[in-house]
């Protein structure tokens, strides 16, 4: 009897640190990214160029610059560049917890084959982790503290070829000096050059 009981004891015990654990765990989650000054997501952004099948995504939320302020910014661009075939947005799938963001951007791919065409969903999905300031894509994780403007290019085959630059924008930029910051870093590549 004084074994079960000393088991129940046990149990209970390890109950209530379990529970005080979890209690803790999303205010020293949220001290934390208030250290780091990562970004905390709460949405994100997509520019389209659909005539030259480019898409430039990004995460948006807030970062603390000192302890009682915050401002806006990105946790990272991505300038994506899809295969030459045609191409038609069929929508996207965003979400975040507060620490983590997941992007998913779904197209209608028209194989222009003539003698087996076909039309096949195809899909690009980013992750972000807040804690660890990375990104993940295509089951390859990327640290931001390298950069957090990236150029995603898809094959013929839909296979993204990823390239982090050496840039960090802080900051929730807008439109043109995101495409100015990629015309900078990329100065001979022609379809970036080119862009409005």
């Amino acid at each position: 009897m004084r074994k079960v009981r000393k088991h129940c004891v046990g149990f209970i015990f390890g109950l209530l640190i379990l529970f005080s654990t979890l209690s803790l765990l999303t205010p020293v989650k949220r001290t934390w990214l208030r250290f780091t000054g990562a970004v905390i997501p709460n949405g994100s952004r997509t520019d389209s160029y659909t005539e030259k099948g480019v898409r430039i995504l990004s995460v948006t939320g807030e970062r603390w610059v000192t302890w009682d302020r915050e401002e806006k910014a990105s946790a990272y661009y991505a300038l994506v560049i899809l295969p030459r075939a045609a191409v038609k947005n069929i929508g996207f799938v965003s979400g975040d917890d507060g620490f983590t963001h997941t992007n998913i951007e779904k197209w209608l791919w028209y194989n222009d084959r003539p003698y087996e065409p076909m039309t096949e969903q195809k899909q690009l999905q980013i992750d972000y982790d807040a804690m660890w300031q990375t990104i993940t894509v295509d089951s390859s994780a990327y640290n931001l503290s390298k950069g957090n403007l990236f150029v995603i290019r898809f094959d013929e085959g839909w296979k993204p070829a990823v390239t982090q630059l050496g840039v960090t924008i802080n900051w929730d930029a807008a439109h043109e000096d995101i495409i100015n910051a990629f015309k900078s870093v990329l100065p001979e590549d022609k379809l970036i050059q080119g862009l409005p």
